[in-house]
């Protein structure tokens, strides 16, 4: 059991949301959905709640309405094994949406992700201090993330 599900409000775009997620990510697979019942708070049938898998990470989407924006204090880190899954993620992700420094980009519902290459917690973990540094000028100076920048940042 996975005990802390990162849970997404969403503004009527769930579907559409999932879909384009689908895209983005390899493992992708929706696990649940739940429908409105009645109309106490949205149209009967139309999709309230979807429970999906995201690269073996469970992550719940509520269509909520406008109540609730996005806020700029939470992202969803997603780490890829290798350029090819940073480049994919990056375009499909970043459809509509805005491209932010260091890997970061804000989707087109308002999702705040980090698209970071796996090896890069290894990089910054290193205890030789000079390498660590050469890797953090070089990530602020990047947008999209480039996994041969980084490598040979690291390397001196």
């Amino acid at each position: 059991m996975q005990a802390l599900v990162p849970f997404v409000w969403m503004d009527g775009t769930v579907e559409e949301a999932l879909e384009h997620y689908s895209r983005a990510f390899s493992r992708f697979e929706v696990l649940q959905t739940m429908r409105h019942l009645d109309e106490t708070v949205g149209n009967p049938g139309d999709v309230l709640l979807v429970t999906a898998r995201v690269a073996g990470q469970e992550v719940m989407f509520l269509n909520g309405g406008p109540d609730y924006a996005m806020p700029g204090n939470v992202s969803l880190y997603y780490k890829c094994a290798d350029q090819a899954e940073i480049d994919r993620c990056w375009d499909v992700l970043g459809e509509g949406g805005e491209h932010l420094p260091c890997g970061w980009l804000k989707d087109r519902f308002g999702v705040l992700w980090q698209i970071q290459p796996a090896e890069l917690d290894g990089m910054l973990s290193d205890p030789d201090q000079a390498r660590v540094l050469r890797v953090l000028h070089a990530v602020w100076g990047m947008s999209k993330m480039d996994v041969a920048t980084l490598r040979a940042a690291y390397s001196g």
